[in-house]
């Protein structure tokens, strides 16, 4: 008797890729927890640099290619410039999907010809260009701006609530309280270092309580930033 053995096929996993997050795991930067903070200014930080990077070594790539593109030389230099575009796309994407535990596919480019031939057929790539805005006119200004502001924000934070101790050591220091309590209340009278450390601490708790939704807010900027741009249609 002959025994007919029958091989199922292995199903295939649709959209694995090296940046696809395991669905059943949250994000801790999606938890509104200090450990999420300091992982998203993390991100921030190492997205800035990453963008100031691409942007030092883009520009004069791009304008010498330019330049040059009237002699036919500069269309290899443009190739060579979106391709490294490219890679920055790469790695910021792969950079989100480690900070957020999203997943952020690449896009698909256009097959071309190997060696030589293959930089001067990338310029007629439309997602390198989308590679390139994105790394020049969008990355830069954006993660600088987002990076600033949740600096700015948490060390403001922190300088609040430890006001009461570094302001002693500070000659001539006039806090909020100390200018604006015999303007706004003269008939309060409050020692100026205890009104001071009172308004200033207020502040900065509230400041530090809110710095994890800020954090999750301008990782979220820079999420959707490059899914408009770097991310498969």
């Amino acid at each position: 008797m002959q025994t007919l053995q029958t091989e199922l096929p292995l199903s295939p996993i649709h959209g694995t890729s090296r940046n696809a997050p395991s669905p059943a795991v949250r994000p801790a930067w999606a938890r509104l927890s200090w450990t999420g903070t300091f992982r998203g200014l993390a991100h921030l930080l190492t997205a800035f640099v990453l963008s100031v990077l691409g942007f030092v070594l883009l520009v004069p790539l791009f304008v010498l290619g330019l330049v040059t593109a009237v002699t036919w030389a500069g269309v290899p230099i443009l190739g060579f410039t979106l391709l490294l575009a490219s890679g920055f796309a790469r790695e910021g994407r792969d950079l989100l999907a480690r900070s957020t535990g999203d997943s952020f596919p690449a896009p698909r480019y256009r097959q071309s010809a190997t060696g030589p031939v293959r930089l001067v057929r990338m310029v007629a790539d439309p997602q390198l260009w989308r590679d390139m805005v994105h790394a020049v006119l969008v990355a830069l200004p954006l993660r600088m701006g987002t990076f600033v502001v949740a600096a700015s924000w948490l060390a403001a934070g922190v300088g609040g609530v430890t006001s009461w101790l570094w302001s002693v050591f500070v000659p001539g220091y006039q806090g909020l309280a100390s200018l604006l309590l015999p303007l706004l209340a003269p008939q309060v009278t409050l020692h100026a270092h205890l009104a001071d450390s009172l308004v200033h601490g207020v502040l900065g708790a509230v400041l530090l309580l809110t710095t994890p939704a800020l954090v999750r807010l301008l990782v979220t900027l820079d999420a959707v930033s490059s899914r408009a741009l770097l991310v498969q249609r």
